[in-house]
């Protein structure tokens, strides 16, 4: 018994050691993997210590540099003079062509905002293209190939969409269109025509391959051997409007003057399940290359009934095969004319449940609204007395202004510019209109710093910091400081009338006009007189006026609170950023094809 007990123990014993030994392997493998992760840790520690710091600020320097390249091209457009736009796009594109290569560049460390500025350069370049007169520059700078490198389904969508569109504006030019074919540019928009890409890609794509098809013979065959006309007809059957009209659009090119294209396409057409089973995209597909009057189905029954025809005469049965295929084909145009009345009628009655939806989804909207056009009616007729008054205010000083630069105005005298400014004063400040809680409207007093003031508020001092901010240095604000110039008196003074009274270069002035031109169009957005700052709902409202679909209207507000605002969290954008970073509002605009003259 005692035996027993003692092997007992002894077993228990050695059951309690292997356990042991079990965590202790556990243990000292979670060790080594601890270690393993540290060193790991360590090193990628190392790698972001070891990244240098200059990359940021090198970044915002190649900002500022593209600023001031797309400032001198808008100024050369505006001097309608084509020589200098011809220059200042040249060294503008041959700039934005070193960005791409600098960003492809595999030595180089990659850093957060990186991909911004090839987006930037891409949508650069695309504005460019739009211009005949840079299209030679944008050749000698090597754009094309650097656009042919932006078409990779995993770049961004944005810098894929503004290539493929650069390359089909450029394809005008006969030297670029040679180029882009030498240098497999037909082959690449081709790859993004593929299912695995965004439909934005797709339709940029089709769309770049409808204009060089257009022009060129040679692409049209090079599409048809890279295989890229299966993937136009699988286009036609898109969920995306824009997608599908871009594929007919580019199919339509390609079967212009070429036999071959268009059998090729009536091959893929026929072979295509997804058109198969849609009856009315099939035979949107099938007017591509139907010529004749007659559907298509009608012609093939009536070459049956030929057949049949033929086929019975050999047998004396030739009334009897005439009257039973008159028959099917009789049976046959009553069926088609039955489904086209009943899809007729499902139109007719979708169209209804949407008019009737989009009603209520309108009165629904137009439900906040109603009290704000309340308040700008009343203050509409409180404004309109004191127009009148500002009219007059205004036209007085104009006339002023012409006797006081012939007879008070002598360059360089210290108090010249002061005494003339004055003429532009009015002897009484009009009344301006009561916002209170009596008449319905409450407006937030002025705030005490220029960041948050309109710019018919600022003072002269203000004026001058504005103007510093936007790039002119103390002896260009010298004159503006001596002559006490305030920002509405700012507003009221013409390019002539400033390159008078302040003695300013032509350049110079120009900007200051810039800055009136930036105000204009922000008091065209506000929603109040005077307002300091703009909120996010008044510029998407603005947009889509201007024509602005949500999306492309996200994609401006999102290029706004990157370049413009200095919160890029903030709801809303105020007066001195609008103004300080009114070329990348402009450029946001232009990119987007919206309107900003006002």
């Amino acid at each position: 018994m005692a035996a027993a007990c003692a092997s007992w123990s002894a077993g228990q014993h050695l059951a309690s050691l292997g356990n042991l030994a079990t965590k202790l392997d556990r243990l000292e493998r979670q060790a080594e993997l601890l270690d393993s992760w540290q060193e790991e840790r360590e090193q990628l520690d190392l790698l972001k210590a070891h990244r240098p710091v200059q990359q940021q600020q090198a970044l915002s320097e190649q900002v500022a540099c593209l600023k001031a390249y797309i400032s001198s091209v808008a100024d050369a457009e505006l001097d309608g003079d084509d020589d200098l736009l011809a220059i200042t796009a040249a060294h503008t594109s041959s700039y934005a062509v070193q960005l791409i290569k600098a960003a492809a560049d595999p030595a180089a460390l990659p850093c957060k905002g990186s991909q911004v500025v090839t987006d930037l350069a891409a949508a650069t370049l695309c504005m460019l293209s739009q211009r005949v007169p840079a299209h030679e520059p944008l050749a000698s700078a090597g754009a094309i190939p650097a656009l042919l490198q932006l078409l990779d389904p995993l770049q961004s969508a944005c810098a894929v969409d503004n290539a493929a569109k650069a390359l089909g504006n450029v394809s005008a030019d006969a030297a670029c269109r040679s180029l882009v074919r030498s240098s497999g540019g037909v082959g690449a928009l081709v790859r993004l025509l593929r299912a695995d890409c965004p439909d934005t890609m797709q339709a940029s794509a089709a769309a770049s391959l409808a204009l060089l098809a257009a022009r060129d013979g040679v692409v049209q065959d090079s599409l048809r051997y890279l295989g890229g006309i299966p993937l136009l007809v699988h286009l036609l059957t898109s969920t995306q409007p824009h997608v599908a009209e871009a594929a007919r659009c580019c199919l339509c090119a390609l079967k212009h003057l070429n036999a071959r294209n268009a059998a090729e396409i009536l091959s893929s057409l026929r072979s295509s399940d997804a058109l198969a089973k849609d009856y009315y995209k099939l035979k949107d597909a099938l007017a591509l290359l139907d010529e004749s009057p007659s559907p298509a189905l009608t012609g093939s029954v009536n070459r049956g009934l030929t057949a049949s025809v033929r086929a019975a005469s050999t047998g004396g049965k030739v009334a009897a095969c005439a009257k039973a295929a008159a028959r099917e084909l009789l049976l046959d145009r009553v069926c088609e004319e039955a489904r086209r009345g009943v899809a007729a009628a499902a139109v007719q009655v979708v169209d209804a449940v949407e008019q009737e939806v989009l009603h209520r989804k309108i009165s629904r909207a137009q439900r906040p609204l109603k009290a704000l056009h309340t308040d700008l009616d009343a203050s509409i007729a409180l404004l309109k007395a004191s127009l009148a008054e500002t009219k007059a205010a205004a036209a007085a000083r104009k006339a002023a202004a012409a006797v006081a630069a012939r007879t008070l105005y002598t360059p360089g005298s210290p108090g010249a510019g002061s005494s003339t400014v004055a003429a532009f004063r009015p002897v009484s400040t009009p009344t301006r209109p009561s916002y209170s809680r009596a008449n319905g409207l409450e407006v937030a007093p002025a705030s005490r710093t220029a960041q948050g003031k309109h710019l018919m508020r600022y003072t002269c001092d203000e004026v001058v910091a504005l103007l510093q901010e936007m790039g002119l240095d103390s002896h260009d604000t010298r004159p503006v400081k001596r002559a006490g110039l305030t920002g509405a008196e700012l507003l009221l003074l013409e390019e002539p009338q400033l390159m008078e009274l302040l003695g300013l270069p032509k350049h110079k002035a120009r900007r200051l006009r810039r800055l009136q031109d930036a105000t204009r169009l922000y008091d065209a957005v506000a929603t109040r007189v005077a307002q300091p700052r703009l909120t996010d709902i008044e510029l998407r409202l603005w947009l889509a006026g201007q024509g602005c679909s949500s999306g492309e209207a996200g994609r401006v507000m999102k290029l706004l609170r990157s370049l413009v605002m200095n919160n890029a969290e903030a709801p809303y954008v105020s007066a001195w950023e609008w103004s300080v970073g009114w070329t990348w509002v402009m450029h946001a605009l232009e990119v987007y094809g919206v309107d900003w003259r006002v």
